[in-house]
C-alpha cells in the first residue's frame, strides 16, 4: 500500500477521491471533473481544508465512496458528484482502479477496491469517439520529444519482439476490414512570419506581431492567431515555459461565411502544458477562407486559425519556443489494399510509377539530337553521346535514349533504364522488342539481314517505351 500525507484544499471525507491540487504544492482537493486525469488517490480519514489527509494511492480493499449502481469488476473513474467515483464497464482514460465489491459493501454509498494511479488496461480498449464534426481522435498516441536523443542512439516508437519458435501465427499488428494499416504524413514544420502569419490577440485587443518566444494567454479569453498561405493540418509546438496547468484551449477555422467555426483537433500538448503536436483534417474544414486577413495592414492575408485559452485562472502561461506549420502530403496503405508510397501507386490491379535512371550527359556532335532518340557514348571515357545506328558495331551499342532534345555543346538528360516518351506507337505493339534503326530512329521491325540487331527495350504504352539496352548485339 503506497500512503501519502498531503495537505486537504478542501473539506474530504473518507472514502473520497482526490485529485492533485495544480494551484497549490503537495496539496489535493476533491473534483466534480468526470474522468478526471489528475486523480491523487482515495482520502483514508476526514479532514477539513488546510490540514494534511492521509492518501491511499496503491493498495487493497480502499474504502471509496461511489455513485448508485457501482458493481463489482468495473472499472472506477471520477464522477460529477464532488468525491465521488463512478463504477464503468469499459476501460477509459482516467480510469484509477477497481471495484472489489458492489455499491453497499462496506457501507452505504462505499465499495471496496484496488487502486492504481495510471492504470492501464493491456487486454483490450474500447473507445467511442465523440459525434461532434470535424474532430480528431487518438485511440492511443505516444510522443517523444527527441531533441536530446544522441546521434549515435535509437530510438524505436514501437517494438515487437518473440523468443523461441512458434507453432501458430505470430502477427506483429492485426487489422480488420475497414480500417487503413497504415497513414504516413511526410513534410517539414516551416515557421510561419512572425510579422505577417503570427499573432497575439489579447482579450478584446487588436493583432500583436509574433508568438515565439512571447507569453501567451496571459488572461482568459486571450488567442493566438496562426496562419498560411496554404492550407496547413498539423503544427508544432515546442516550449521554452510549459504552463502549469490545461489552458483549456478551443480552436477555429475562419470560413467563406466570414465566421468563425469551431473544430476539435488532438491535442498532443495537454492544452500547452508540454511540448506535442496538434493535428487536424484540413480536408474536412467547410469554405475554410484563402485569403482572411485579421491584422489588416498588420498581417498578410492566407488561411488562419485562432487557438483562445478559456481556463479562468493559470499560475504560468506558456512560451513558446515555437510554433510551426505543416501540411503533409499522405502516403499509406488503405483498408481496400491499395498503396501510394511516392511514385508507387498501386490500386486494384498494379499500376506502377517508376523512376528512371536519367544521368545528364555531353552532346558535341555539332548537331541538335532531339528529343526520343537512341544515343551511344561517343568518346571512351567522357560523358559525350551521339545518335546511335545499326550501320556499324561501334555505333550500334545503345546506351540510353534521349528525354528532350540536347542542342549541340550542351548537356541534357538521357535514360539509360526506365520509361521515356518516344512518340506514337500502335496500340497492338505494346510488349514488342524496341530495335535500333540509323540515325538514333526505333523500331518495332527487326532490321535487314545486312544490319546490327541492338534491343534498346519494349513498347509499354502508345507513346512510351521501357528503355533497357541489352548492350550486346547480333548481325541480322
Amino acid at each position: 500500500m503506497s500512503v501519502h500525507k498531503p495537505t486537504a484544499r478542501s473539506n474530504v471525507n473518507a472514502g473520497d477521491v482526490v485529485v492533485t491540487d495544480v494551484d497549490n504544492d503537495t496539496s489535493v482537493l476533491t473534483t466534480t471533473t468526470a474522468s478526471s486525469q489528475d486523480v491523487a488517490g482515495v482520502c483514508a480519514e476526514t479532514i477539513t481544508s488546510g490540514n494534511p489527509v492521509i492518501v491511499e494511492s496503491d493498495g487493497d480493499f480502499v474504502t471509496v465512496n461511489v455513485a448508485a449502481g457501482t458493481a463489482r469488476g468495473q472499472w472506477l473513474v471520477t464522477h460529477t458528484v464532488v468525491g465521488q467515483a463512478i463504477g464503468v464497464d469499459l476501460w477509459r482514460k482516467g480510469a484509477f482502479g477497481k471495484a472489489l465489491s458492489n455499491i453497499g459493501t462496506p457501507a452505504a454509498g462505499q465499495c471496496y477496491a484496488t487502486v492504481s494511479i495510471g492504470w492501464q488496461e493491456n487486454e483490450h480498449l474500447h473507445m467511442v469517439p465523440g459525434t461532434t464534426a470535424e474532430t480528431t481522435h487518438h485511440g492511443r498516441a505516444l510522443s517523444a520529444d527527441v531533441d536530446s536523443l544522441p546521434a549515435s542512439s535509437v530510438l524505436h516508437m514501437t517494438d515487437f519482439s518473440a523468443t523461441g519458435t512458434a507453432s501458430g501465427e505470430v502477427v506483429a499488428m492485426a487489422v480488420n476490414s475497414g480500417i487503413d494499416p497504415i497513414l504516413q504524413n511526410t513534410g517539414t514544420f516551416v515557421t510561419p512570419s512572425q510579422t505577417e502569419y503570427a499573432a497575439r490577440f489579447p482579450s478584446g485587443g487588436a493583432w500583436t506581431d509574433g508568438i515565439d518566444a512571447q507569453t501567451i494567454f496571459v488572461a482568459d479569453d486571450d488567442a493566438i492567431y496562426i496562419g498560411a498561405v496554404a492550407t496547413f493540418s498539423q503544427l508544432e509546438v515546442l516550449l521554452t515555459t510549459p504552463a502549469n496547468v490545461d489552458a483549456q484551449p478551443t480552436f477555429h477555422y475562419y470560413n467563406t461565411a466570414l465566421a468563425w467555426v469551431e473544430f476539435f483537433p488532438y491535442d498532443g500538448t495537454a492544452g500547452f502544458r508540454q511540448d506535442g503536436t496538434i493535428e487536424w483534417k484540413s480536408g474536412n474544414f467547410t469554405n475554410w477562407k484563402s485569403d482572411y486577413d485579421p491584422g489588416a495592414a498588420d498581417g498578410s492575408a492566407g488561411y488562419y486559425i485562432k487557438i483562445t485559452r478559456t481556463r479562468n485562472t493559470m499560475a504560468t502561461t506558456p512560451v513558446p519556443t515555437t510554433i510551426k506549420t505543416l501540411e503533409p502530403t499522405p502516403f499509406g496503405w488503405n483498408s481496400t489494399g491499395d498503396l501510394s508510397v511516392n511514385d508507387i501507386a498501386i490500386a486494384g490491379t498494379l499500376t506502377a510509377a517508376i523512376a528512371a535512371l536519367t544521368p545528364t550527359l555531353n552532346n558535341n556532335t555539332g548537331v541538335l539530337i532531339a528529343a526520343g532518340k537512341a544515343v551511344y557514348m561517343a568518346t571512351t571515357g567522357s560523358l559525350e553521346i551521339a545518335l546511335a545506328s545499326n550501320a556499324a558495331v561501334g555505333t550500334a551499342l545503345v546506351r540510353g535514349v534521349t528525354s528532350a532534345s540536347i542542342a549541340n555543346g550542351a548537356s541534357g538528360a538521357v535514360v539509360f533504364v526506365g520509361p521515356v516518351v518516344t512518340g506514337t506507337w500502335a496500340g497492338g505493339e505494346r510488349g514488342f522488342p524496341i530495335y535500333l534503326s540509323t540515325a538514333g530512329d526505333m523500331t518495332v521491325s527487326r532490321p535487314a539481314a545486312e544490319a546490327i540487331i541492338s534491343i534498346i527495350g519494349f513498347v509499354l504504352d502508345t507513346d512510351t517505351i521501357y528503355v533497357n539496352p541489352t548492350m550486346d548485339y547480333i548481325y541480322g
